[in-house]
């Protein structure tokens, strides 16, 4: 286990789970903002009662009275007219563009392209929509973040926010588990035969070790590759009682 893996652990247990934003693209964005100026308790409330009309959707929000949008949308707390206008352009991108939800989800370099687009859309805020709508291996550090990372040691102070941010994004980034699934689902890595062997599994009390041998045929980049790589997973128990990865390694077997 990582330092930064001991560290989230020791974390987690002290102040519970965070709840973690929607994975639809367009509800990720009224998540973010709800988030902006205010706390996770009034976007939760803001959230919750455009969730009861119901409104999380473009065509929902569209049919919504503009006197329920600002009621709900005025639990988020100050910069109402802001949100609303922010609300607005993107509802009307997504009516416009029906398939922005499969660009989002799709080839890297157009999904970016097709983010700039979004008013109140940060660096970080994009990373968390392409982390939890496109489930893209990608680490969005904002100023909160930043703050957290330079307390527990991780990347330098600057002059400057933007500097910082960037330098605890590399240092947090160095200690990630690896995602092999994030780069065949950016297009890097292209596969031909996937073939599992050699499973197994050591259940421990509150925890279990998995590992399993994958033979992997394709291309990598565009070389050809016929490799052998042992992924192991550590699964742990969470506090609610689900199960989540606390540990991963990847490491290739070279043939005997």
């Amino acid at each position: 286990m990582t330092r930064l893996q001991t560290l989230l652990s020791r974390l987690q247990e002290f102040y519970g789970l965070l709840p973690s934003p929607p994975h639809d693209p367009f509800a990720i964005f009224l998540w973010e903002v709800l988030s902006t100026h205010t706390t996770p308790g009034r976007r939760d409330a803001a959230f919750g009662a455009l969730k009861r009309i119901p409104a999380l959707t473009p065509d929902a929000i569209w049919r919504t009275s503009q006197k329920k949008l600002e009621e709900a949308v005025a639990l988020a707390g100050p910069f109402q007219e802001q949100r609303l206008r922010a609300l607005r352009t993107v509802v009307d991108l997504f009516r416009r563009s029906p398939n922005l939800p499969s660009v989002i989800k799709g080839p890297l370099p157009a999904a970016r392209r097709a983010l700039k687009r979004f008013p109140q859309l940060g660096g970080a805020s994009a990373r968390r929509m392409l982390l939890f709508a496109a489930d893209r291996s990608v680490l969005p550090v904002d100023l909160h973040l930043q703050r957290v990372g330079r307390r527990l040691g991780y990347g330098e102070e600057s002059e400057t926010g933007r500097k910082s941010v960037r330098s605890v994004q590399r240092a947090l980034t160095r200690e990630l588990p690896p995602d092999p699934g994030a780069f065949r689902r950016a297009g890097v890595l292209r596969l031909k035969e996937l073939e599992p062997s050699q499973q197994r599994i050591q259940l421990h009390p509150g925890f279990a070790v998995v590992s399993v041998l994958m033979h992997l045929v394709g291309t990598y980049q565009g070389a050809p590759i016929d490799q052998s790589i042992r992924y192991t997973r550590v699964w742990s128990i969470s506090p609610n009682g689900s199960m989540q990865i606390i540990a991963g390694h990847m490491s290739e077997v070279q043939p005997v």
